[in-house]
């Protein structure tokens, strides 16, 4: 078994709801030599110098790391400590599988968290172990277009989460996923195209999920659809099928956003309540996507004890829209 370290940011609940799989894997990449063949991997991970039998002895070392993230924008960061069966992940990806599609075969065993961090720091990996399992089922949607993905998280402040593992989730049987005690869990039915290494690096191309938070297997029924059938778009507003989102799901705000060639947000405005039949954009902006955001709780929640602020505090479920205007 090959041992790797993953390292990554804390994050909070807003970042967690905006969901971007570069918080998880790093959008730069470094390359790993194996049987004379070059793998692209994350720039965030890092491979001990050590040797793996496959028909002979190979000799792996990566054993430095590179963030995307600056330390402005960093609140903790951490690593995950775990391995791999060499011959499995090698396999597939000598058979085309990109990296990035085979975290089901990566088997997270500890985790290490530091506050105040700097991207040029060494980190201890391997201080706390993943002593508990939870077991989450995907939404049956579908397999051919979309994906579930589980994400455990463990609570490192009030405000604050560190990722401890990512698994692809199945239709048919539980998939166990490593926790901590009184841990966080989301289920984020994603494309199954996000794993594929020109949607990784292709930030301008649209991705819309949705999202649980803390979820559970009661909560199959409940998360918010896929958006693509319920909207539609013109160069000036979107179209929204609100009446059957409004009656089928406890909506509490939405907020409408325009980005820009480089996914650079332009303008973004936040809306409490139930959703409107026309969500018109903001005047006076450039801008080549637009993206809407619909919020959901398990609570019926008054509109009058709701601001745009809180709007995330609430949220149990969201679902994101976007779409290429110009």
């Amino acid at each position: 078994r090959v041992l790797f370290d993953l390292v990554l940011p804390t994050v909070d609940k807003e970042q967690i709801i905006d969901f971007k799989l570069d918080t998880f894997i790093s959008p730069l990449t470094d390359t790993l030599s194996a049987l004379g063949q070059k793998i692209e991997v994350p720039s965030n991970l890092s491979v001990p110098t050590q040797t793996e039998r496959y028909i002979f002895n190979i000799r792996l070392s990566k054993p430095g790391y590179r963030m995307p993230w600056t330390d402005g924008s960093l609140n903790g960061i951490g690593a995950l400590q775990g391995n791999f069966i060499f011959k499995n992940v090698i396999d597939k990806v000598r058979g085309g599988s990109p990296l990035f599609s085979l975290i089901n075969d990566f088997t997270f065993r500890s985790y290490s968290v530091v506050s105040n961090p700097n991207t040029a720091q060494n980190i201890q990996a391997g201080v706390s172990p993943l002593k508990y399992v939870a077991s989450l089922t995907a939404k049956n949607d579908n397999e051919n277009t979309f994906t579930s993905l589980g994400i455990s998280f463990h609570k490192t402040t009030g405000t604050t989460f560190f990722p401890v593992d990512l698994k692809k989730l199945n239709r048919d049987n539980p998939t166990q996923i490593r926790a901590t005690q009184n841990g966080l869990r989301i289920v984020a039915i994603v494309p199954n195209s996000i794993f594929d290494v020109e949607t990784l690096f292709n930030r301008a191309k649209p991705i819309p999920f949705s999202i649980a938070w803390n979820y559970s297997n009661n909560d199959q029924n409940l998360l918010l659809p896929i958006l693509n059938n319920y909207v539609q778009t013109s160069t000036s507003n979107l179209f929204v099928d609100s009446d059957l989102l409004n009656s089928n799901f406890n909506i509490i705000g939405y907020k409408i956003s325009l980005i820009d060639a480089n996914d650079n947000s332009v303008a973004s405005k936040f809306y409490v309540g139930k959703l409107t039949s026309e969500v018109v954009y903001p005047l006076g902006y450039n801008f080549s996507k637009v993206r809407l955001d619909v919020y959901a709780s398990k609570h019926n929640i008054p509109e009058l004890l709701l601001n745009p602020e809180q709007i995330i505090d609430y949220t149990d479920f969201a679902s994101r829209y976007e779409n290429i205007v110009y």
